[in-house]
């Protein structure tokens, strides 16, 4: 039996495994950014990321290894043009992915009412930036940060933005209403959750696991989010401590929620 087709299929795996080692290392260190800094645990499941997330995992380190394999023969003399275009697929998906998950990063956790929102840097239209105070702006980009909202307007006008029922964008999208989270916390103290109210929807043993590593917690409020609400956990001052997986209400409590929010 002849060894040049073993030959040719060992060099192929070869390349695409040095492919693939290099692919780890670039989503690795994505995933670094992703989950670290611009989507810090739990935002990531809060927002809804995690399939962008997988799109651009599947086509770095699945298709193009793969390609790489396929096409890979030693002397080819299209081999250099192929693996450039390999690369180049890449490159664009990889930037598409990069794009994609920078546009939909969480940029404030804004207080508003009775509650904070996630609010996306793709939320916020340019328009709203004209009138925004100098520190709202500019999203960051090291993470979100804490801001409250003001109220502006009659009820209806505010319910109108609050839901998008309007062309208008929702209040926690106008940075121009913004102010620091430093002065909202005697308001924040006045509607902060006891924490016995966690336990209507959540286990014992879920509460008891955060509580454990934010034992100065002593209230919450909920934390709005584009693909799942969770809690953020408040000191006696009414400091925000962490964001926490549990859920703030049952599906029997959601109404009654969304109305008191008016």
């Amino acid at each position: 039996m002849s060894q040049q087709p073993i030959r040719i299929w060992a060099d192929s795996f070869r390349a695409a495994a040095i492919h693939l080692s290099v692919s780890l290392l670039i989503v690795g260190a994505l995933a670094l950014l992703v989950f670290k800094v611009w989507y810090p645990t739990p935002l990531a499941a809060a927002t809804g990321v995690l399939a962008i997330f997988a799109m651009v995992f599947v086509v770095d380190l699945l298709i193009g290894p793969l390609l790489t394999l396929v096409v890979y023969k030693k002397n080819k003399k299209s081999l250099v043009f192929d693996l450039t275009v390999i690369v180049l697929i890449q490159i664009t998906a990889l930037s598409y992915g990069i794009y994609s998950l920078s546009q939909a990063r969480p940029v404030w956790l804004a207080f508003y009412s009775n509650r904070f929102e996630i609010v996306r840097l793709n939320d916020i239209e340019d328009i709203y930036l004209k009138d925004a105070p100098k520190e709202y702006a500019h999203a960051s980009l090291t993470g979100p940060k804490w801001v409250a909202t003001r109220l502006i307007g009659s009820s209806q006008e505010i319910e109108d933005l609050e839901f998008g029922n309007k062309l208008g964008a929702k209040i926690v999208h106008q940075p121009a209403l913004y102010y620091p989270i430093e002065q909202a916390y005697p308001e924040i103290v006045i509607k902060a959750y006891d924490l016995s109210k966690l336990e209507a929807a959540n286990s014992k043993e879920e509460i008891d696991k955060y509580l454990s590593v934010n034992p100065k917690a002593t209230g919450w409020l909920p934390l709005w989010g584009q693909q799942q609400h969770m809690v953020v956990l408040l000191n006696k001052d009414a400091v925000p401590l962490n964001i926490v997986n549990l859920r703030p209400w049952t599906t029997e409590q959601m109404n009654t929620v969304l109305t008191s929010a008016l």
